[in-house]
């Protein structure tokens, strides 16, 4: 396995194995890879449908999630180049790693920059 993209790629093969558990209060979410799988490449659709292409970055800038997760590898899956952002740093934080990055600001996950 040399690349993200190779990583990827073995979700599918762990089926119902848990990737990763998400708890909120009292409630207990399991996403299983198969799951994460499915998931991430629905937002590798969605991103398409955007016009995201491959190589092209995207700035992840939401709290922490099962949904940073799904988000993240849909970005791998799509091809493009995941930049993240710490949700705590603020919108002028996020404004300022888009322009250093030369991206151009789209509505995604975190909200619109």
């Amino acid at each position: 396995m040399k690349t993200l993209g190779d990583l990827f790629g073995t979700f599918e093969k762990r089926g119902s194995a848990t990737a990763f558990v998400y708890r909120t209060g009292v409630r207990r979410f399991v996403f299983s890879y198969r799951d994460l799988y499915h998931l991430s490449l629905c937002t590798a659709r969605l991103l398409e449908e955007h016009g995201v292409n491959k190589g092209e970055r995207v700035l992840l800038w939401t709290p922490n999630s099962p949904w940073w997760a799904v988000a993240f590898w849909g970005i791998v899956a799509r091809g493009a180049v995941v930049v993240p952002v710490d949700f705590a740093s603020g919108k002028d934080r996020a404004e300022m790693i888009a322009k250093l990055t030369e991206q151009v600001p789209r509505i995604f996950c975190g909200g619109e920059i």
